[in-house]
């Protein structure tokens, strides 16, 4: 029987978070395969069988979400494939907004804030299903758009002071979205110049996607 293998999306439009791949590859002993739809046409993406994926990962990025964008319309036919086999996936700041978008979210300007928000922030998780305990920690953030509200179809497990609906869980559809980046590293914080990334902010967000793919999964 083949050994199904880990999808990773970055959406990115400038430049590409290698490095945030190279996390995820860490964290894992399956095969990843790496797309960036965004900078490139990636034909061979869609010509892959949601049967045979593992889980899929997709990363934060700038694209519109309310502009029809061809290589966005292409990824949401395929990844809708990946939803009706019920594909494990995790997905981040971008990603999050993409996938509530696509339950009918409306994302929007976070409200009172001129420009993007960059740093950390500290957040607890907690959902029975996911977690045994509350989780609490720090994570690194870096966007100016947010969901306006959950979906129906979504649970919240992921929480702040700022409450800028930090974190989904569509359990009918195994699907986690953080806002937020877990899968942060040092570099993506340089290229985003962001000057708060420890090894304590890392380790949080290594915790979270583990347990996350180990309950998807």
């Amino acid at each position: 029987m083949k050994e199904k293998f880990i999808v990773v999306i970055d959406p990115a439009l400038n430049v590409a978070e290698v490095e945030c791949f190279e996390n995820i590859k860490r964290l894992t002993q399956r095969d990843c395969l790496y797309f960036t739809p965004g900078l490139k046409e990636e034909p061979e993406l869609y010509m892959i069988d949601p049967k045979d994926i593992f889980a899929i990962f997709i990363f934060g990025g700038s694209a519109s979400l309310t502009k029809d964008i061809q290589w966005r319309i292409e990824l949401e036919k395929w990844y809708r494939r990946c939803m009706s086999h019920k594909v494990p996936t995790i997905s981040f700041c971008w990603g999050h907004q993409w996938i509530a978008s696509l339950f009918g979210a409306n994302v929007v300007k976070i409200p009172d804030i001129d420009e993007k928000i960059l740093g950390k922030r500290r957040l607890t998780a907690k959902h029975n299903e996911l977690f045994v305990d509350e989780l609490q920690g720090e994570l690194i953030v870096a966007h100016r758009f947010m969901v306006e509200r959950a979906p129906k179809e979504a649970q919240k497990f992921l929480f702040s002071e700022e409450d800028y609906n930090e974190g989904f869980y569509y359990p009918d559809y195994k699907i986690i979205s953080f806002q937020p980046h877990p899968e942060a590293t040092l570099e993506f914080c340089n290229n985003n110049g962001i000057e708060v990334f420890s090894e304590k902010v890392s380790n949080y967000g290594r915790i979270l996607i583990l347990k996350c793919l180990e309950k998807l999964t």
